[in-house]
């Protein structure tokens, strides 16, 4: 369940060191892509790692590395189980896409068709704004995000309503973005509701087997989990046991365990059409936009859209106890990555770019520090609105600094040229600014593998 807002602060400085850590070794791709996953491992990322990569449907590397539980000294492979976190999402939007098909759901129908009672604060919420974040729906994760002890015991669904159904919306739905599980959450209760069956029965018999998932599943604790793999979180003194979690928390918003193999595999089955026509592939991966002068997000319906050095990918990562992941499909290239790691609240990205541009023959990057004049600073400081989401460039001795509202607080900018600027801490997070100096200048952001474009406002 990816609680970015909630993490990223303490994974950037992580973020810098393992970067630095990772070591790319000449030779085959298998030789590189070890030499990534054991860097890793050895500059304390996590305790465990597991990479797939498939090109056009071929599994052309599978390999786990470090331990699956420390505690009794088991090693990773390619088939160990993990907390996927919130690529759960991608399971739960195909899910009603197959509901689409049926013509049981349409996206555009108000989500009180189907839970009659929701309070939706005098405003329609549709399926499709759940889908794609922008419905207003406060984020659950945050609100519980200070006092997490709830999510130890088991709660229904009326339990977890009560904790963002009688917040005021965000925003009002449709005119603007933010990450919402609580959004999520709701579409499993609808995927109840029009199937008649539990959301863990529905994936089972509609996604999991048609699929052929050998070791994919509703992560519940009591049942046996073949090759099950421990989480952790890091401490000052070292590696202690994450938190329990009842998996009636995340739920359809991050509640699916599965390995790196199967990953692979599922996405394929999405493009393959054993579980979607092409026709509602296409539904599932198109970004529906806000209207216009309010910016552009890039989340589709269980999928962002992103860029890695110019090549156009369909991803998704997710963050729970114990464990961080990210699944990414690169469509012009057929190719399809998942990183799975058994260690929290700090993100896997950087593992998956390195691998991807090692498959890809692309040049790990080198960030510039080029000086800025004043009459450039001038042009490019000011506030860009995504709906009502911040993104605010900022000027600190004579350097930019980029905040975005709910994610980062201001963190340094390297200008690159161009009116580009990379995160100097993160080298992948990069801001361009289109018409600097303009009053309807825009600002280009790619952040967390999201491509999103902010108005810029006085």
């Amino acid at each position: 369940m990816n609680r970015i807002s909630t993490i990223i602060h303490r994974s950037f400085l992580v973020l810098i060191l393992i970067i630095a850590a990772l070591p790319l070794a000449a030779g085959d791709l298998e030789t590189e892509i070890d030499a990534i996953a054991k860097g890793a491992i050895d500059s304390g990322m996590a305790p465990g790692l597991s990479i797939a990569v498939a090109r056009a449907g071929e599994v052309i590397h599978a390999a786990g590395y470090g331990l699956a539980d420390i505690e009794n000294d088991v090693t990773v492979n390619a088939g160990t189980n993990f907390r996927i976190a919130s690529i759960t999402k991608c399971f739960t939007a195909a899910a009603i896409m197959q509901l689409v098909e049926a013509e049981k759901i349409e996206l555009s129908d108000a989500i009180t068709k189907y839970i009659p009672d929701y309070n939706t604060h005098g405003h329609s919420i549709t399926v499709q704004q759940l889908l794609n974040h922008t419905a207003g729906i406060p984020n659950y994760t945050e609100i519980e995000a200070k006092d997490r002890t709830a999510w130890r015991r088991h709660r229904n669904h009326e339990e977890m309503r009560t904790v963002f159904e009688d917040k005021e919306l965000d925003f009002e739905p449709g005119m603007s973005w933010h990450y919402s599980n609580s959004g999520y959450y709701l579409l499993g209760m609808i995927i109840e509701k029009v199937s008649g069956v539990s959301y863990q029965e529905y994936l089972d018999a509609h996604l999991i087997a048609p699929a052929g998932l050998s070791n994919t599943q509703y992560g519940g604790q009591r049942p046996l989990i073949d090759k099950r793999c421990r989480g952790y979180r890091r401490t000052e003194t070292g590696w202690v046991n994450a938190d329990p979690i009842s998996m009636t928390t995340p739920f359809s918003a991050g509640a699916v365990r599965s390995t790196a193999t199967d990953l692979v595999t599922w996405h394929r089955a999405l493009t393959d059409g054993t579980l979607l026509t092409s026709e509602a592939y296409r539904d599932m991966v198109t970004v529906v936009p806000f209207p216009k002068g309010l910016g552009a997000h890039s989340y589709a319906n269980g999928f962002y859209h992103g860029k890695l050095d110019g090549h156009h990918k369909i991803t998704h990562p997710g963050g729970i106890e114990g464990f961080s992941t990210q699944l990414s499909y690169y469509p012009d290239e057929d190719l399809t990555i998942a990183v799975l790691i058994n260690r929290q609240d700090v993100l896997c990205a950087p593992i998956e770019h390195q691998v991807a541009r090692a498959v890809l023959g692309l040049p790990q990057p080198e960030p510039k520090d080029l000086p800025l004049t004043a009459q450039e600073i001038d042009g490019m400081i000011g506030s860009y609105f995504l709906g009502s989401m911040g993104i605010h460039l900022t000027e600190k001795d004579g350097k930019l600094q980029l905040a975005i509202d709910g994610f980062i607080p201001p963190m340094d900018l390297l200008y690159q040229g161009n009116s580009e600027l990379w995160l100097a801490l993160d080298p992948d997070t990069r801001i361009s600014i289109e018409g600097a100096g303009s009053p309807a200048a825009q600002a280009r952001l790619m952040f967390m593998d999201m491509e999103m474009i902010g108005v810029r406002q006085e």
